[in-house]
């Protein structure tokens, strides 16, 4: 019996899945303090509509990265999941999580191709901290007994938290502003 029950192809295997999607999670919360810093600039920075046209190729940058990671993470835990379960998708609540950050991530893409605003850009972005929020951290919360992906019941207060910012953000950048342009 091997360490862990883990055979030894299967131990590089889900390192290097875990790798390539904790980049990819941390690539997309990047995005979204891009998001955040668009959003609080064009809200509090005394220019009405005053969205930072200089993030939209960040963004795309960052979200091309995280879709390579999260494509090479997902191809590990298909071969990890094949191994252990015997089957490579079982709908799984961490696998439901992937496909929504799969998901969000095709849709900010196919909006910043479509040449879309840099506000619905960076609002993406905000809403995409709430969807790898809830993808890393709420599995635990569905899932019925606490395994690797149980967290604590502490951290979910903070997940709540960090939504309740996210979805505030959201708001504050969706509602427009009153502000009266800065003329020179």
């Amino acid at each position: 019996m091997y360490a862990f029950g883990i055979v030894p192809h299967s131990f590089w295997l889900l390192s290097a899945h875990t790798f390539c999607v904790t980049a990819c999670y941390t690539a997309v919360f990047l995005l979204g303090l891009f998001g955040i810093y668009s959003t609080c600039t064009a809200r509090f920075g005394g220019v009405a509509d005053s969205w930072n046209p200089s993030m939209a190729p960040a963004i795309s940058l960052f979200g091309r990265i995280a879709l390579g990671f999260l494509v090479l993470g997902s191809i590990f835990g298909f071969f990890v999941s094949k191994d252990h379960f015997g089957a490579y998708w079982r709908w799984d609540p961490r696998e439901m999580g992937f496909l929504c950050v799969l998901i969000w991530l095709a849709a900010l893409l196919g909006i910043q191709r479509r040449d879309a605003s840099e506000r619905a850009a960076a609002l993406m972005c905000v809403g995409g901290n709430i969807v790898v929020s809830l993808a890393w951290f709420g599995t635990g919360i569905v899932t019925s007994s606490p395994g690797i992906h149980f967290y604590g019941v502490f951290i979910y207060w903070w997940l709540t938290v960090f939504i309740g910012v996210n979805l505030c953000l959201l708001v504050l950048g969706i509602v427009p502003t009153t502000a009266k342009p800065i003329t020179r």
